[in-house]
């Protein structure tokens, strides 16, 4: 498996430095039988369907740009409170992949999140009297329908 080290002007990739995976929560519920109170599972999931991203961005602000331009588009197509057009236009939902790699820079596994769209664009912190030059980071939180792991040691998904 190769990453793509051409990307196009669409694609978008990222040097995370903070993701963590959504908790999932397994609904339950007490039964009584006999006296004795037992705790079942309801074969719900619950749990909140967001995924937050905190990212070093890269000096031309090309992520930023592109992340700016897709939270534009959800915007305009749901802010004023009713869709353009007779049906909600979902152009704006695309998949998310999160690629962790080997120190190697070898893809280890894969997350895939399907639906995504930008939930919260955060803000940027612009600190010109940082003794540590620290570089300049930017988090997004997406929500997304379900997700999938891919993993690249067998070459088989886990779903």
């Amino acid at each position: 498996y190769q990453i793509n080290k051409n990307l196009k002007s669409g694609d978008v990739a990222f040097n995370i430095y903070t993701f963590n995976t959504p908790e999932m929560d397994i609904g339950s519920t007490e039964v009584t039988y006999a006296g004795y109170s037992i705790e079942i599972p309801t074969n719900v999931k619950t749990g909140d369907k967001t995924i937050t991203f905190e990212y070093i961005m890269s000096s031309d602000w090309h992520q930023y740009k592109l992340l700016w331009e897709w939270a534009g588009q959800v915007v305009e197509q749901i802010g004023s409170g009713r869709p353009k057009g007779n049906e909600m236009n979902s152009s704006f939902m695309l998949p998310v992949t999160f690629m962790a790699l080997s120190e190697f820079k070898n893809p280890i596994f894969a997350i895939k999140y399907y639906d995504c769209w930008i939930k919260n664009f955060g803000a940027i912190s612009l600190d010109f009297q940082d003794a540590d030059a620290s570089p300049i980071t930017h988090s997004f939180t997406c929500a997304y329908s379900h997700f999938e792991f891919e993993s690249f040691g067998e070459g088989n998904v886990i779903v």
